[in-house]
Order: C-alpha cells, then structure tokens, then sequence
C-alpha cells in the first residue's frame, strides 16, 4: 500500500471511531427523531423545603427532558409559608418533545427535603415536606386563641397547661387534660351546654349531644363549631360566613376523585356540616392515608373484609378556600380524617421506617359501621425523624381551620 492509500484509510478508521464514540455516549440524552424516550431524569430541580415566611415557588426549575407546575396544600396565606405547618406539594410534570412519561416506574421521581411518590406512568408527583418553624414563645399581649400558647409560655391571659385565664373557652389551646376551667372541666366530664367540637369531648364522655365514639347514630356525622383562620401569623377567631362547595376525596387507580355530597354552610364563624351515607362508596382496597398507599407505609398491611366498601373525607371545601380539622404544637400536629364503612373492618399493619424522613407505629384500625373519626398524628423531636401514630378518634389538640386560597 503506497502512503496515499495508506492515509485514506487512517483518515476512514478515525472517522469510524469518532462515530461509534458519539452513539455510545452515555450522557447523551438528547433525542433527534425517531419515537420519544422514557424521561431517565429522576431529580425534579427548583423545588425545595418550605420555609417559614418565604414565597412559594409554582413552577419547577429547569429540566431537559421535562416542564412542571407546582401546587400546595394546606392553601397558602398571600403565596407564602405558614409557621409550623407540614406543607404536601402537588407536582404535575410535562414530557418534553422527544420525551415520554409512558415507562416511568412508580416513585421514580424525587425531591430534594421530601418524601416523593408518583404512580406507574404519571408525571403527577407527591412530595411530603416537613413542618415549617414554629413561632416563638409567649408574647405579653397574646390571647388565648393565638398560637403563641405553649408550656412555658408567660403570657397572663392563659398561663399554661394545667391552669387557664378566667375568660376561657372551651375551645382554648390553654385547655388540657388537667385544666380546672368551669366552662370545660377536663377529660371525661362535659358541660351540659358543650358541643360536639370541644377539645373536652372524647370517647367516654357523657355528652348528650355528642356522645362519642362507638355511641349513638353513626350513619350521620354533625359536626359543628367555631372556625379559624390565619393573620399575621397566629391562628384567630373566623367570624365570617362562607357556603360549602363539595365534600369527597381522590381515589387512587384510576378511580379519581369522588364527591360524596353532606350540606351545610358556615355563619358568622361557626361551621354547621352534615353528612348521611355518602351518595358514592369505592372498595376499600383503595384505601389511602393522605397521599400514601397503606402497603408504602407499613408492612403486613391488612384488611380484615376485603369486599367492604368506603368512602373518607379530610377537608370540607368552601367557598374561597378549605376548612380542616387540624392542630398541634411545637413538637406534634393532629390531622383528622372521616372515614365511612359499610360493614365493620379491621385494619392492620406493622410500622416500618419510610425512607429517611419518618416512621410509622403499627397500626390496628378497628372502623365500625357508619362514620368514624381517624386521628393522624405527626410528632417529631430533634435529631430524629418524624414519628406518625393513626389511630381512632378525634383530636383533642384539633379544631377547625379555615385556609383560604
């Protein structure tokens, strides 16, 4: 071979190489023609914890296989972040061209500070964050509706658990198990003139007009009581009127979201909601806590009736905002659910540790015919991860909130 041969294959053989490198090259992720990829990017950027005071973000950050939008829940105050409130983002990817969402395994997807789920084939994301700081101490001139109240709090109005101010109500925070206020006087005893949603209220109370868990007509749920909102920060006294829009919940599997009908309005700041059998049951076998699948949560997750049917309701949406029975304090929060059955059903589960951000306690659900009230109670102490106990009955730590959107 002469050297003018010999060139024009080393200029041939590197050409060869050259071609070979770029189609192998595992960070190319660009796609030029032909049928779109499953999207590999699991990161989902631009999306962090939030923080007390800050300004949410409703879009995601830049991607190069995929766009998204972001929404919160509890609502937000003005577009910021609320104090000592575990916020859920709900975010809604867009495939790319050249991309596709078809492939995408479920939970594929996370986010930096939170607990991620995604179904098969979804680009609807869950993404769990944990409380925000909670506010300070004690102010002097607090009330005993603001949120300032806690154990060591100074503030004259509402010394502290154990004792209260003599202008208490019984739907004060100041009011606990061993509080000596006439107006509520503790666990197991009741006002004649108290109602179903005093923190006094609980399972062996001798309320005739609630008489608790496992008593009287469970086919109908009343609930009623004072309403609050949020203002500059601390939780105050709701004392307008707003008309109840829907009542139901999102159903997983493709079952969607269910209206489950009740009526009712709130009037000068009291709720006044009924609902009988709800107008759509599902099997229970789409049973979710919040945004988790039972078998996610726990392990030997199970179901004493497997053929029973349910229906579950966390907020009441009204208008210009939702209403949710919430509560808590510096170390714990109380979510409460309503769950309907039509039979009675037994749930269980072993608690496991669910990534690296909290723990479950088993469980052992025992739902009888009709309403039942489920307490999802998040509890967290330095250093470690958040602890969630669910278990039956309402919260005493609970009342009404009404966030408005």
């Amino acid at each position: 071979m002469n050297k003018k041969g010999f060139l024009v294959v080393l200029v041939v053989f590197m050409f060869l190489l050259l071609v070979a490198g770029c189609d192998n090259d595992p960070e190319d992720t660009d796609v030029v023609g032909g049928d779109p990829v499953t999207i590999s990017i699991a990161a989902i950027p631009g999306v962090t914890a939030p923080v007390k005071d800050a300004t949410a973000v409703t879009a995601i950050g830049a991607s190069d296989q995929f766009t998204g939008t972001v929404s919160w829940l509890p609502a937000l105050v003005a577009g910021k972040f609320a104090a000592d409130t575990a916020y859920t983002a709900t975010i809604t990817l867009t495939a790319k061209d050249g991309f596709k969402l078809d492939g995408v395994t479920a939970n594929f997807f996370t986010v930096a500070g939170a607990t991620a789920t995604n179904p098969v084939n979804s680009g609807v994301v869950s993404a769990v964050f944990p409380k925000t700081a909670a506010n300070g101490g004690g102010d002097p001139e607090c009330e005993c509706d603001d949120p300032c109240m806690v154990e060591d709090c100074d503030c004259p109005e509402c010394p502290g658990p154990g004792t209260v101010g003599p202008g208490c109500e019984c739907n004060d925070p100041c009011l606990v198990e061993d509080c000596d206020c006439p107006e509520c006087p503790g666990l197991g005893t009741v006002d004649p003139g108290c109602e179903c949603n005093d923190p006094c209220l609980i399972e062996d109370c001798d309320c005739p007009e609630c008489p608790g868990p496992g008593d009287g007509d469970t086919s109908v749920l009343n609930l009623n009581g004072q309403v609050w909102t949020r203002s500059s920060g601390n939780y105050v006294h709701f004392n307008g009127n707003r008309s109840i829009t829907s009542t139901g919940f999102w159903a997983p599997d493709g079952v969607g979201y269910i209206n489950i009908g009740g009526s009712g309005s709130i009037v000068n700041g009291k709720l006044n909601f009924s609902i009988g059998t709800p107008s759509q049951l599902v099997s229970i076998q789409n049973f979710i806590f919040g945004d988790f699948r039972p078998n996610n949560i726990f392990d030997n997750f199970n179901i004493s009736s497997a053929d029973a049917k349910f229906a579950q309701f966390e907020q009441i949406l009204v208008s210009g905002g939702s209403l949710q029975r919430w509560g808590g304090d510096d170390n714990s929060s109380d979510g409460v659910y309503y769950i309907y059955v039509d039979r009675n059903v037994t749930l269980t589960g072993t608690g496991k540790t669910v990534g690296s951000l909290f723990i479950t306690k088993n469980l052992n659900l025992n739902l009888k015919t009709g309403w039942n009230a489920i307490t999802y109670k998040d509890e967290t102490s330095e250093n470690n991860p958040h602890t969630i106990t669910i278990s039956t009955g309402d919260s005493s730590h609970a009342r009404w909130v009404l966030w408005e959107y």
